[in-house]
């Protein structure tokens, strides 16, 4: 019973103080992209892209904006895609921490 007071509580407080400020969830995992040396690429932070892990201009409207990332190598990236890295553009595993509420 404490535990569902919990998250009742924590649900609550989610969607009246947070709801309208965090990214759409895209993927639980990170997106392996193909990058060139010297090249910039514009990830997407609100979600909303047609076009993952890169923007589309979805955003416009909302005050999320892309992320610029500059290719140091041709490689191989793990791009965030449930847009909650604190490494952002790139991956950090924060979709393992996600809970049930943050997921819509």
């Amino acid at each position: 019973m404490k535990n569902l007071i919990y998250f009742a509580l924590y649900y609550f407080i989610y969607k009246m103080f947070m709801s309208e400020n965090m990214p759409k969830i895209y993927s639980l995992k990170s997106i392996k992209f193909q990058v060139e040396k010297g090249k910039k690429y514009y990830w997407c932070s609100c979600g909303l892209s047609a076009n993952q892990p890169l923007c589309d201009g979805s955003h416009i409207g909302t005050e999320f904006a892309p992320l610029e990332y500059l290719s140091d190598a041709d490689k191989i990236i793990g791009f965030c895609g449930c847009k909650h890295s604190k490494t952002a553009p790139l991956c950090d595993g924060a979709h393992n921490l996600l809970t049930p509420v943050d997921i819509k």
